[in-house]
């Protein structure tokens, strides 16, 4: 577990600065921050705060908004922080999720809405435009 921490707080570390931030939009790696920040215990050392801090950090990085829409970044955020069922399918009363769950959702709302204030800009839209061309001359 000591060996996943400091990989993690390496990781947190390296998105600090933008020279490194096209080397951390791999699909292997965002798709492991993803399912860490999702199932990782309550007695993890590693805020999950911070590492959304570092995805909200690589999402709103323009030169990363290409490779994180052809990953479907949008896909893999909703599906395992937002649309994530309750892990321990329990609701609070009154209808909510629990505190646990409740806190990822938000957490995944917020890189989510990073990411989306970007691809609404002139740049997200030519990349969307010049995706559905593509997808045009192959179907």
């Amino acid at each position: 577990m000591q060996v996943a921490i400091n990989s993690l707080d390496l990781l947190l570390s390296l998105t600090h600065h933008d020279e490194n931030y096209l080397q951390l939009v791999r699909p292997d790696l965002v798709s492991t921050l993803l399912t860490f920040i999702s199932h990782s215990p309550p007695s993890c050392p590693i805020r999950l705060e911070r590492l959304a801090r570092s995805l909200k950090r690589l999402a709103r990085y323009r030169y990363n908004l290409e490779p994180l829409y052809a990953m479907d970044f949008h896909f893999m955020l909703a599906e395992r922080l937002v649309w994530r069922e309750c892990l321990r399918r329990r609701r609070r009363a009154g209808g909510g999720w629990c505190r646990r769950c409740a806190e990822r959702k938000e957490l995944g709302r917020e890189v989510f809405t990073e990411f989306a204030s970007l691809m609404d800009s002139e740049f997200g839209w030519s990349l969307i435009q010049l995706r559905l061309q593509r997808a045009e001359q192959t179907g």
